[in-house]
């Protein structure tokens, strides 16, 4: 039994879904969409009858805007390359050190290994072929004669004569000391303060020496003569022996008086 589309009155099977001529759908009765004037199913590319609302092969709407296709690349537009990655920088040439031979870095002054000065090491071993050219050798001949050294012996003090006298021994001044036993102050006279030593040795520089108002004492007794330092600030020395204050000390021919700097030589 044929059945008639109710869209288009087109006679039909009657087991068909849509009607070839209109594409209405025979389970309704609402009306199917336009048809297109298209020659080729835009879906599975069937050949289909001008008019037709669907597609014979796979039922797609032939209403309906065909897929675009994507063109294909063409040899004209390449893609384009991508970009490199970025070089990695080439490492610095290392400075040998001249000494250990360990690697530095080219800025390096001190050596990382050894610690020494690179530049003034690398300076000095290029400077000395130079000083060794310029170095004249000595022309070769007899060696002088070995001077003999003369024994050095200490100058006799002279004998005693009676008199007892200090020996300035820079200048060779004599200071001649009383005769009569008793006790004799020695050091500089200084009117302000009121000390007058009875031997006074301002004129033999004895401020500049380091000799004080009351340096020292000198006692003559029974021929002998003692000498004892009176808490001085530069000291007393016999023979370069610091005396301990206010302890007399015999004086013998040739002893070696020294009152801060001023250094005399004992007579008899």
């Amino acid at each position: 039994m044929a059945i008639v589309c109710p869209n288009c009155s087109a006679d039909l099977p009657e087991d068909a879904v849509f009607c070839d001529q209109c594409g209405t759908s025979l389970s309704t009765n609402a009306p199917g969409p336009t048809p297109v004037d298209e020659g080729v199913c835009p879906q599975c590319g069937t050949p289909t009858i001008p008019g037709e609302a669907f597609c014979d092969s796979c039922g797609a709407s032939l209403a309906e805007p065909a897929i675009a296709t994507p063109p294909p690349a063409s040899d004209a537009d390449p893609t384009p390359d991508p970009e490199p990655p970025p070089s990695t920088p080439a490492p610095p040439d290392l400075a040998p050190c001249p000494s250990c031979g360990a690697d530095n870095l080219p800025e390096s002054r001190f050596c990382s290994n050894c610690g020494i000065d690179m530049h003034e090491t690398a300076k000095a071993e290029a400077l000395a072929p130079i000083a060794e050219a310029e170095m004249v050798p000595e022309p070769e001949g007899e060696p002088a004669p070995a001077m003999e050294a003369e024994p050095m012996s200490e100058a006799e003090p002279p004998g005693p004569t009676g008199q007892p006298r200090l020996i300035v021994r820079d200048t060779g001044a004599e200071i001649i000391l009383p005769a009569a036993e008793g006790d004799y102050v020695v050091g500089r006279e200084d009117p302000v303060s009121g000390v007058f030593p009875e031997i006074d040795l301002n004129a033999h520089e004895g401020e500049h020496h380091g000799v004080s108002r009351r340096h020292a004492q000198l006692t003559i007794q029974a021929g002998m003569v003692f000498v004892e330092d009176l808490d001085s600030t530069n000291f007393t020395f016999v023979n370069r022996k610091k005396l301990a204050p206010r302890a007399p000390t015999a004086l013998s021919n040739g002893d070696e008086v020294r009152l801060g700097r001023l250094i005399m030589t004992f007579l008899e």
